[in-house]
């Protein structure tokens, strides 16, 4: 068993975990019913009614999701089914608020891998040649800032993360500071 690769999984996990909560606008991730069945095909919440009338309510809710010209609507659980797919032990980095509805320990986990996630979507970006001169190093650059994952949604309400991107971005150790004196020195 490879620690390295087991830590790397699980933070890949939180990076998108938490940014797909910040972007549904949610805290709490749902479990798929599916993954209370048993042998039978019957679902565990089946022996009490009431539990199971409150779960219908939280897997029938709809989100619509737009990108682009294209608009998609999914049940709520559709969007969390990928976190909870067969024996995927990484859901236990949560913390279970209710019969399949988990979220990080803190919001401020929530919001510090969102910020991760933001931060490393923009490092990565890398110009389309190598040997390009300030001008195309700039028009590549903003011409690819609309598919950044920070355009996604606006950070207004989202204090926690405007506040870990500010820290990075001021940290002059981190891969963030070097972006950043990079495109300063191609404007």
């Amino acid at each position: 068993m490879n620690v390295n690769k087991i830590k790397s999984t699980l933070k890949q996990y939180c990076l998108n975990l938490g940014f797909d909560m910040f972007y549904q606008g949610n805290q709490v991730a749902i479990e798929p019913e599916s993954q209370y069945e048993n042998d039978d095909n019957k679902n565990w919440s089946e022996a009490d009614p009431e539990m199971e009338n409150d779960n219908k309510n939280d897997v029938d809710e709809k989100v619509e999701i737009k990108t682009n010209n294209n608009i998609y609507v999914l049940k709520a659980s559709d969007i969390w089914e990928k976190y909870f797919n067969g024996s995927n032990i990484a859901k236990y980095v949560l913390r279970r608020v209710g019969d399949n509805k988990y979220q990080f320990l803190h919001k401020s986990c929530q919001e510090y891998y969102t910020a991760q996630k933001i931060i490393l979507d923009i490092i990565s970006w890398k110009p389309n040649a190598v040997d390009i001169n300030n001008q195309q190093f700039r028009q590549q650059f903003e011409s690819n800032t609309q598919q950044f994952l920070i355009n996604r949604k606006l950070l207004n309400e989202e204090l926690g993360i405007i506040q870990f991107i500010a820290e990075r971005i001021h940290d002059n150790n981190s891969n963030i500071y070097k972006f950043k004196i990079e495109i300063i020195s191609n404007y």
